[in-house]
């Protein structure tokens, strides 16, 4: 595959800036903590308490990385391998960058769990995406004859293959989108829920009713 300049690239080191601000604000002033010797430097503390929204912010956070990295070299040219490869490596490193940096960051707390959970979130970036995709025929075209694409080597949706689905599997997919929408107008989507959580509903359980409770008192707060 020939080698060109992808979006995917850019993409990439935007996010990185990303991730550079986050984790080393607010950048000033640096100042090495006292005692700190070069073998503590390498060793990441393990936190004593876990937040919800840290752990999903380190993980959520790093996915783009993996995703990126992946469809920016495949996207140049490199072969699969090549691709996974760059794709699951710059993310525990570029973290584990961040969390040493973060020592001579006031207010940052490096950890180990940060690092795992980033190194996570771009592996996962790099691996959970479906290979092929069906190139969706419009009304009155022959699904039997609809594209597929590799997209772990063909981003850009370019160059249809044959896939071990076959050339009939086109016709299915479009049935099984047909019984979807004949399912939506039989159960049409309906708007957001207002009012009363559970309302009218005898047999609640316990852990609803106090959820209930809470949320309540949570629209009777100042500011909601």
């Amino acid at each position: 595959m020939p080698r060109r300049q992808s979006s995917a690239t850019w993409l990439l080191l935007a996010h990185i800036g990303l991730v550079l601000y986050a984790s080393l604000y607010p950048f000033w002033p640096l100042r090495a903590p006292p005692g700190l010797g070069v073998p503590w430097l390498f060793s990441l503390p393990w936190p004593t308490r876990f937040y919800a929204f840290d752990v999903q912010a380190n993980l959520i956070g790093y996915v783009p990385l993996g995703l990126l990295g992946f469809a920016a070299a495949i996207r140049s040219g490199w072969g699969l391998r090549a691709a996974l490869v760059a794709a699951l490596l710059p993310g525990p490193l570029l973290s584990f960058l961040m969390e040493t940096l973060q020592f001579y960051v006031p207010g940052r707390v490096p950890s180990l769990s940060d690092w795992a959970l980033n190194s996570a979130g771009s592996t996962l970036g790099a691996v959970v995406k479906e290979r092929f995709k069906l190139d969706v025929p419009g009304p009155g075209e022959n699904p039997i004859v609809a594209d597929f694409y590799d997209l772990y080597r063909d981003t850009r949706e370019e160059w249809p293959v044959s896939t071990e689905v076959g050339a009939w599997g086109g016709q299915e997919f479009v049935r099984i989108i047909q019984r979807h929408m004949l399912r939506k107008q039989k159960y049409p989507d309906e708007g957001p829920a207002r009012g009363r959580p559970y309302e009218g509903i005898e047999n609640l359980r316990p852990e609803s009713k106090a959820a209930v409770r809470e949320f309540l008192f949570m629209m009777q707060s100042p500011g909601m």
